[in-house]
């Protein structure tokens, strides 16, 4: 009686091994894209709050120069000269 001894030797899937570095460079570069996000995010929101900055102080010297200008077209301050 012959014995039935077949060897599978399908090579057709990955190994524990393959599997686990896959997934640790997977991880690293999600940390590295994290960070480039991250950084990003907060050049933006640096951005923005100069831009926003600039905007009030532009609105407020306006108001000032009209208000310079308003009172000295009223002649209230040629008393004080």
């Amino acid at each position: 009686m012959k014995k039935n001894t077949k060897k599978f030797n399908n090579n057709s899937g990955m190994t524990l091994i393959e599997l686990i570095v896959t997934f640790a460079l997977l991880g690293l570069f999600m940390v590295a894209a994290g960070k480039v996000i991250a950084d990003t995010v907060n050049v933006y929101y640096q951005a923005k709050s100069i831009q926003t900055g600039m905007q009030v102080s532009s609105i407020i010297s306006t108001k000032i120069t009209g208000e310079i200008e308003g009172a000295l077209d009223d002649g209230s301050l040629e008393g004080s000269r």
